[in-house]
């Protein structure tokens, strides 16, 4: 197995030698789904364990960003569960068969060039995994009744109330009593005319005071007719000063009308206030797979189709709720893609569906007998690529919403087999044309990762020089200058004979040495000069 490689020209860019993903392909870390210029050397991502089928937190050792190389082209599958574009030799995670949604009788997952899969058949690539997850200290209904808030629920009268609206002749309403019910909330229910119908309007408070008794309401009349302020009220009748305001302005406009319904429970909502948030609150990122099932079960009755399938469809307008859901669920091995709708809302808003399914945690390619089987697409012109590398070589990809786990960047050096780092050696002179072709093909940015520390905050965003060939063509310009009319006239005769004496100065100058410790790869390592 190789373990040492010298270079020693450097007619080549280092990029080239990284597989990489299209420019509009996202990778999953802990704050989403983000794409090339959001994700830089030593954050984290989550990558995808082939060992263990567990997804886990890893660092970003090494990034590219580049434009797509002449020798390149990309690969690429679109169907309604997945949708990945990569170019031909980006490595792809694969099993060859699942007998069972059990796991029996099933080939181990392995890593593929794309370009190998052109010609094969049922081939299986990972939508989800599980990840460990310490769980929520919450209930059941309390996670349904979470899942009932990020649908049809809001906050009302300045955040001391929670609302959860439903129309009356829909079913669900038997749930959200149920939920209300099992969470020993204290709730009232009013109903209100609509152009589509009556609307139950379930209303839970924050938090329950004392009931106001009969002697309770003639004490305060009579102190407020004695001139006592709400403070001193208050004080005597061991009440908030806002409760004593309320309830006089209750009495002055005549008492509320009574509630359809209300259940008298021993506690508001108050309990649940950290979790809930309209944008999902990342505390239930800690969420075990069965807790994720009774969060979600209240999403769907909410805004859910609630058709028998096994796949919930579930619409939405706030893309911020709707990733963070897909991420969880992603990572709790369900499968979840995000659509988005062709009309917009009423309100001029884009909506969108999320599919998710518990099925299964795997897609199967399609067979190279159906027109969208995995095929070569054409490239744009001018169009970049990019990835990141860390230590698990799996990333978790999203494009058009649809996720799917594939292989990371590596450079050709890599090999199946090799399990220790190599070394790899880069012969270059301090003079001639090496320094500027260094410079140019960002030698020591590919080589920067060994040095980059991960406990720092700030890590550095360097670019390599889009204008590179204008650099090289100035400096042999240049050259040709220096060197006079002579020098000129001898390049303009052409190269010169084989049988030529090589002058005494020998090779150009004194080399230098780039030494680069990877992890199989050519642009992994130090740079030592």
């Amino acid at each position: 197995v190789c373990s040492v490689v010298v270079i020693g020209e450097l007619d080549w860019s280092p990029a080239v030698h990284e597989q990489c993903l299209s420019a509009d392909t996202e990778v999953l870390t802990p704050d989403g789904f983000k794409t090339s210029g959001q994700v830089n050397v030593g954050d984290i991502v989550y990558a995808f364990d082939c060992n263990a089928d567990l997804i886990k937190e890893t660092l970003v050792t090494n990034k590219v960003d580049r434009p797509l190389s002449g020798d390149e082209f990309f690969l690429g599958v679109k169907t309604k569960r997945i949708d990945f574009k990569v170019t031909n030799q980006h490595r792809m995670v694969v099993r060859r068969k699942r007998r069972t949604t059990k796991g029996t009788c099933r080939s181990k997952w392995e890593f593929v060039e794309a370009q190998d899969l052109l010609q094969k058949s049922r081939r299986y690539i990972p939508v989800s995994a599980y990840e460990n997850a310490k769980g929520v200290d919450l209930t059941s209904y309390e996670l349904r009744f979470i899942g009932w808030f990020l649908s049809d629920g809001c906050f009302q009268n300045n955040r001391q109330s929670v609302s959860i609206f439903q129309s009356e002749h829909q079913p669900w309403n038997a749930d959200i009593i149920e939920v209300l019910n099992g969470c020993d909330m204290q709730w009232y229910m009013w109903q209100r005319p609509t152009k589509y119908g009556r609307m139950n309007n379930y209303s839970i408070p924050k938090d329950i005071g004392p009931r106001w008794m009969d002697d309770d309401r003639k004490s305060l009349e009579m102190m407020q007719a004695a001139g006592h302020t709400d403070a001193m009220i208050a004080e005597a009748l061991n009440r908030s000063r806002l409760a004593i305001y309320k309830k006089a302005r209750s009495l002055r406009l005549g008492e509320r009308k009574k509630p359809e319904l209300e259940r008298r429970g021993s506690r508001g909502w108050r309990h649940l206030e950290s979790y809930l948030d309209k944008d999902f609150s990342l505390l239930l990122n800690d969420c075990t797979r069965d807790q994720l099932k009774w969060l979600l079960h209240g999403f769907n009755m909410g805004d859910g189709a609630k058709h028998p399938h096994d796949c919930m469809k579930i619409t939405g307008c706030n893309k911020t709720l709707l990733d963070r859901v897909q991420s969880l669920c992603v990572r709790r091995g369900y499968a979840a893609n995000i659509f988005t709708r062709k009309s917009k809302t009423k309100a001029d808003r884009y909506a969108y569906d999320i599919f998710i399914s518990d099925t299964t945690s795997e897609a199967c390619l399609p067979p190279i007998t159906k027109p969208n089987a995995i095929q070569r697409i054409p490239a744009i012109d001018g169009e970049r690529v990019w990835c990141v590398t860390n230590q698990l070589g799996t990333l978790i990809t999203r494009r058009n919403g649809k996720v799917a786990i594939v292989g990371n960047c590596a450079g050709r050096i890599a090999r199946d087999m090799q399990t220790d780092n190599v070394v790899v050696y880069f012969l270059v002179a301090d003079s001639g044309s090496d320094p500027v072709i260094a410079d140019v093909l960002g030698l020591k940015l590919a080589q920067s990762t060994g040095i980059v520390d991960p406990n720092k905050d700030l890590v550095e965003a360097l670019q390599v020089d889009e204008k590179r060939a204008h650099r090289l063509a100035e400096w042999y310009l240049n050259q040709i200058h220096d060197k006079g009319p002579r020098y000129a006239e001898t390049i303009a005769a052409g190269p010169a004979p084989a049988d030529a004496a090589i002058p005494d100065e020998g090779l150009a100058g004194q080399m230098t040495l780039f030494e680069g410790v990877g992890g199989g790869s050519e642009g992994d390592g130090h740079v030592r000069e």
